[in-house]
């Protein structure tokens, strides 16, 4: 299935770049230009699709297995629920999980990067998985730092929503609303910003390390313009490991 998804990406890419020729009278006038960043989002959107699927389930998850741990617990033990909750979102079957079901995605976009970065440089693509031990590492050091970043970030996030509650004075039934309050609010936005943050990062990163693999030293930018520190660097020339940094 994974290589049938690279597969299928490639081939994506093959007929962006190389669309069949229409008929003279159908054609339609040639584009200006194109922002890079516009062909890279739609060649990544499928993975960026079912990525966000998975993390979903992911986060639908911890929810009930939270949930289903306060209906025999007694709203007062304060110090007991934050230990419980705690204890599930830390406990190892997660981080087992979020790397099952980010390394494809992660993977994905590190090969489609540095099969661009290869067509890009018109040389065979090297930096590939599994092929390179360099790429493989990089994946795997991705994913460490990924499972602890969303295993902090939901620690923090339960533990201000529960001591929010208690303080209140609410019980069970409060904490389940509010915990499905939180986790509501994942599915309308963390779930975006960790797919296409971590599926875009992966994809520079085959670039660059595409780019390192044949001796390129530097690399232009293009970040957009959305805020300040995306404008400052966009155009600006920097080494592979700044880019990467």
């Amino acid at each position: 299935n994974a290589q049938m998804g690279l597969e299928g990406a490639q081939a994506a890419i093959d007929v962006m770049r190389n669309p069949p020729e229409k008929p003279k009278e159908e054609r339609p006038a040639p584009r200006r230009s194109m922002k890079a960043d516009t062909t890279r989002q739609e060649v990544l959107s499928p993975v960026i699709d079912g990525y966000q699927r998975d993390l979903s389930a992911y986060f639908l998850a911890q929810r009930g297995a939270l949930n289903g741990a306060w209906k025999a617990m007694p709203s007062d033990e304060a110090e007991r629920i934050l230990e419980r909750a705690i204890e599930i979102i830390t406990a190892k079957r997660w981080r087992e999980r979020i790397a099952r079901i980010s390394r494809l995605p992660i993977e994905t976009g590190l090969t489609l990067g540095a099969s661009e970065a290869a067509r890009t440089l018109g040389v065979s693509v090297t930096f590939s998985i599994p092929a390179s031990e360099a790429a493989l590492a990089q994946v795997t050091n991705h994913l460490d730092r990924l499972g602890v970043g969303i295993q902090n970030t939901t620690v923090d996030d339960v533990k201000s929503a529960i001591t929010d509650v208690l303080r209140q004075g609410g019980d069970n039934v409060a904490l389940r609303g509010r915990l499905d309050e939180l986790f509501d609010g994942y599915q309308d936005w963390r779930l975006d910003r960790i797919s296409r943050t971590e599926v875009t990062s992966a994809y520079n990163l085959g670039a660059i390390g595409q780019y390192r693999d044949v001796g390129v030293q530097t690399v232009k930018v293009s970040d957009g313009d959305i805020d300040d520190p995306c404008a400052q660097a966009n155009g600006a020339i920097w080494t592979l490991d700044e880019a990467e940094a």
